[in-house]
């Protein structure tokens, strides 16, 4: 392996390992707004925050239990992302040992030698696949509306926060829930998921038309 393909994989590596470690550890998977209700969710693998805004006040709380006590698919996300951060760190220590051990080159115009980086390119691929599934399943969960949505559960700082949410809801009529509607979107740790399965797998790659 040269040492621009050298350069390019344990770069893709690192990046790679510092998006899943990130995406994995973070609060932005998905964001849940009820604006009418001044009531705003971010869930994490780890921690699900929820924000209550009232006036010039912001009514912040996180709790690890709601992560503990979701549905099974959040955990089976969980542990493939942690299965995929596993493997990505376990590859870029291999690569990196591997191409410190290789030796230096004498001469400018010198061939470098062949350095083999077969296993942490399996490692690479199995952090690619775990990252993949972890993903997909959360994605695929939550297009089919798989329930998150309890910031009941998260007791309030400010009592009078709640008491403004349950004031509101008391206030709806009962034949229009549309005004209660939740919007859902996609947040940064997601994203970064997914940047972390992409240079995963490039690295991989690299390592394959190296070889070859």
């Amino acid at each position: 392996m040269n040492l621009k393909f050298r350069v390019l994989t344990m770069t893709f590596m690192s990046f790679a390992l510092i998006f899943l470690l990130v995406s994995t550890m973070s609060t932005g998977w998905r964001m849940d707004t009820e604006s009418r209700m001044n009531v705003y969710t971010t869930f994490g693998m780890w921690r699900i925050c929820r924000d209550i805004i009232f006036g010039a006040t912001v009514d912040h709380n996180c709790l690890s239990s709601l992560a503990n006590a979701a549905p099974a698919w959040y955990q089976v996300v969980r542990a493939f992302m942690v299965i995929a951060v596993i493997f990505n760190l376990i590859a870029f220590l291999l690569g990196f040992k591997t191409l410190s051990l290789a030796p230096a080159l004498k001469h400018r115009n010198e061939k470098p030698p062949a350095t083999p980086m077969l296993i942490p390119a399996l490692f690479m691929f199995l952090a690619t696949l775990f990252s993949l599934l972890g993903l997909a399943t959360f994605g695929i969960a939550t297009a089919m509306n798989e329930s998150l949505y309890f910031p009941e559960k998260l007791p309030p700082t400010w009592a009078n926060s709640w008491a403004q949410v349950w004031a509101k809801l008391n206030s709806l009529p009962s034949d229009r829930p549309d005004l209660r509607e939740i919007v859902s979107k996609y947040g940064y740790s997601f994203a970064l998921g997914w940047l972390g399965f992409i240079l995963a797998l490039l690295s991989g790659v690299i390592n394959i038309i190296a070889k070859s």
